[in-house]
């Protein structure tokens, strides 16, 4: 069964409707519109929680969510060298297996979790990262 990637730069923080909006626009081509694509769409763009499982509501449930973890500064790094997890955001477990045979033997441990815990898994990861920057900053001007 064919993947369909889906990485799009999403700015939740300007706007996360807008954000939101954009994963929607291409889910909704691939499925409706001129594409008629019927594989899997593996969303790694960072949404609002509950995003993935609402278009499995409208659409099918071919649609995964799979949270990347790279760095801003070291993103070449981490997508080359990084395997350590692989989040598969899927409540079908064949879908999530297709995922996971597409990253071959690269991850050390696979996790499949809900749709939305995949999501919280990546806005957490943001948030963390977020916060170590933030906390760096503060105890620098002391």
């Amino acid at each position: 069964m064919p993947i369909f990637w889906a990485l799009l730069k999403t700015r939740l923080a300007i706007s996360p409707r807008l954000a939101t909006s954009i994963v929607e626009n291409i889910v909704h081509e691939l499925r409706f519109a001129n594409m008629r694509y019927e594989g899997v769409i593996a969303i790694k763009s960072t949404c609002i929680p509950g995003t993935t499982q609402r278009l499995i509501d409208i659409y099918d449930d071919k649609i995964v969510f799979v949270p990347e973890f790279l760095k801003e500064r070291s993103a070449n790094y981490d997508f080359v060298y990084a395997h350590d997890l692989l989040c598969i955001g899927s409540d079908n477990v064949n879908h999530a297996y297709v995922v996971q045979r597409s990253h071959g033997d690269y991850p050390v441990e696979v996790m499949r979790v809900s749709p939305t815990e995949a999501e919280l898994v990546k806005y957490m990861h943001n948030s963390f990262g977020a916060f170590r920057f933030t906390f760096a900053n503060e105890y620098f001007e002391l």
